[in-house]
């Protein structure tokens, strides 16, 4: 049934990138389960948006039925198209962390599988078949890639270019140099065992080198993370405290008669200034951003690729929001007692 709302919301080449996107993630969902799946999400946050817009703003309920109609469905009308967009969104960073975390542990284990295959290989195998015997199932997600490789030569397609499509998938440079190599000491006729050797050394090694590199970076991970999700929310909270302790020394001052008496004076007064809910809005908002960047930093130096930060950014925020309410709520026990 939903189906025929496609047309409203993706164009063909749209639904083309998202087709290839849910192969690539291996996702068992079809384009229109996922386009079922979010539409009723969006629908579902939709409606319960409006209903709180209608309840928190007053304005809505001083009109007459037809308006109050009209007023509701032109809201609900425009935050859909907003929440949807938001939910697509949601949905394609989830698939794109899927396919990072997949390239992950294609890469670690691709290594083995190489050594393996130069075993088989100088057992007498041919490149083909010692791909096939070499097939694991530890390897993962590589055994089902490799699986699918040696289908693809079963029903006449050149390995080389399978084994070109197993390595364009993933947008790997590491995968897509072993194959390459692969390919060409298979053409030029030269010793297939001992050139997989040599390439299995290789990923070793460039492992080897980016743990190295982590490991001399981890201080600025601490240093990041501390900032980010400790030190933020305390400044944060003692800010509000302040806030909170100026708005009880200040109500307890008649400015009326204050003012007079400090009329030349070079300071003054007021009972205008930033309230402490406005200021809470401003320090959840600031942490949420500082936490949401903070996670891709991090994920940037430690793994090298900003999408691993995005199953970070909901540990960063809970932590840090949670901190913030915690340390809230301690300092105003603390201060509590003086004021």
């Amino acid at each position: 049934m939903f189906h025929k709302l496609e047309p409203l919301f993706f164009t063909r080449k749209l639904k083309k990138k998202l087709v290839q996107l849910l192969k690539d993630a291996d996702s068992k969902l079809h384009l229109t389960q996922l386009f079922t799946r979010n539409l009723i999400i969006a629908v579902i946050i939709n409606i319960l948006l409006v209903v709180l817009i209608f309840f928190k703003l007053p304005i809505f309920r001083e009109h007459g039925l037809i308006n109050k109609i009209i007023v509701l469905a032109s809201t609900w009308l425009v935050l859909f198209f907003g929440i949807f967009a938001a939910v697509m969104i949601v949905t394609y960073l989830m698939l794109q962390l899927r396919i990072y975390k997949r390239k992950t542990i294609v890469e670690e284990v691709f290594a083995d599988f190489l050594q393996i295959t130069a075993t088989n290989i100088r057992a007498g195998m041919s490149v083909d078949r010692a791909l096939w015997s070499a097939i694991r199932p530890r390897f993962g997600a590589l055994a089902t890639e490799m699986e699918t490789v040696a289908k693809k030569t079963m029903g006449g397609t050149e390995l080389a270019e399978a084994l070109n499509d197993f390595a364009k998938k993933y947008k790997s440079p590491l995968l897509k140099r072993s194959v390459s190599l692969l390919m060409q000491g298979a053409e030029s006729g030269g010793q297939i065992a001992d050139l997989l050797s040599k390439i299995a050394w290789d990923i070793q090694e460039t492992k080897l080198m980016k743990k190295e590199m982590t490991a001399n970076v981890t201080s600025y991970i601490i240093f990041i993370t501390a900032t980010s999700i400790f030190i933020a929310p305390f400044l944060f909270a003692l800010s509000a405290q302040l806030i909170n302790i100026m708005s009880s020394v200040t109500s307890n001052i008649d400015l009326g008669s204050a003012g007079a008496a400090m009329s030349n004076m070079p300071i003054s007064f007021s009972t205008d200034g930033i309230s402490l809910s406005d200021f809470k809005v401003f320090a959840y908002l600031c942490l949420g951003i500082t936490s949401f960047f903070s996670a891709m930093i991090v994920s940037i130096i430690s793994k090298g690729s900003a999408k691993m930060g995005l199953k970070l950014i909901p540990m960063f925020m809970a932590v840090s929001f949670s901190l913030f309410f915690g340390f809230t709520y301690l300092l105003n026990m603390v201060f509590s007692s003086f004021f």
